[in-house]
């Protein structure tokens, strides 16, 4: 089995997010349900309750509830722009700079940020919610991130 470009493990050490990083802009709701969907009819879905597709301008999210397989349809989607704005600025960064590895390489230190209980720049935004609405950030708390080594 293929794992992710990214497996956040909990402070217990499960798996709790498998993350699918994308250099793609304009992708459709229907490519990102297509591509979580080929995965796992290839086996190459880790055994993850939480599943996000990230891409530069839209991040793709399904949450299986436990005994459950996963939705066909994204649990949720959202535009990633407004909350990782901070994040860029305070690395000196733009978005536009960032493309396949180096977007994974920022994502990995967002993610390792939050398993550290970190907000992205501070008090959470509105537009950053929903890591608290879906659990997410409380699950990756004292967590570690792993980057798939084969990729």
């Amino acid at each position: 089995m293929k794992n992710a470009d990214l497996m956040i493990h909990d402070s217990q050490g499960r798996l709790i997010l498998a993350v699918e990083v994308k250099d793609k802009s304009g992708a459709t709701r229907e490519w990102a349900r297509q591509y979580r969907t080929n995965l796992e009819e290839h086996g190459s879905l880790p055994g993850a309750p939480y599943f996000l597709l990230a891409l530069p301008d839209r991040f793709y999210f399904w949450k299986r509830e436990p005994g459950a397989p996963f939705p066909l349809e994204p649990t949720d989607e959202m535009d990633p722009r407004p909350f990782l704005e901070p994040f860029y600025r305070e690395l000196g960064i733009a978005p536009a700079e960032l493309t396949g590895y180096s977007f994974e390489m920022f994502l990995t230190t967002w993610f390792s940020r939050m398993t550290q209980g970190e907000a992205v720049a501070g008090p959470m935004n509105p537009q950053d919610q929903w890591l608290k609405a879906t659990g997410l950030f409380e699950a990756l708390r004292g967590g570690r991130v792993e980057l798939d080594r084969a990729a």
